[in-house]
């Protein structure tokens, strides 16, 4: 499916005219836009000016989460603090993420002490870590 400035491709199934209109409508920007049939779903990855963003969709088209890039130098001093309190502090940072949903928003550090040892951390703006660590 064409639309301006992106191209957005289906794996298995088409993807729901829904799904784009919501899409274009909420991500006029979007560039390099691609579209994974989910289950439940589409996900959508694309870039606006520079920054990776990943979307999720329900097959109606109503907008579930947006998982945006983050430098690791543009983390709230909050959630920085948190991460510093809690017992993954000597652990490398090797991506941040923002997640918003539609009731909630978070931070997703993707932590690592060696090469097979990685967890994701959520933490919340108020710098809580938010759940048990994801190992990866």
């Amino acid at each position: 499916m064409v639309f301006t400035g992106y191209h957005i491709q289906a794996q298995i199934r088409k993807i729901p005219a829904a799904v784009t209109q919501v899409f274009t409508e909420k991500f006029p920007e979007a560039d390099k836009a691609e579209c994974k049939d989910k289950r439940n779903g589409c996900e959508a990855s694309f870039i606006i000016k520079g920054i990776k963003y990943l979307t999720n969709f329900n097959t109606k088209g109503a907008w579930k989460s947006t998982e945006t890039s983050v430098a690791e130098d543009e983390i709230p001093a909050k959630v920085q603090e948190g991460f510093e309190r809690s017992k993954y502090k000597d652990w490398e940072v090797i991506s941040v993420s923002l997640i918003e949903t539609v009731d909630s928003q978070k931070f997703m550090l993707a932590v690592q002490k060696t090469p097979l040892q990685k967890k994701r951390l959520y933490f919340s703006y108020d710098g809580q870590l938010l759940m048990d660590p994801i190992t990866l």
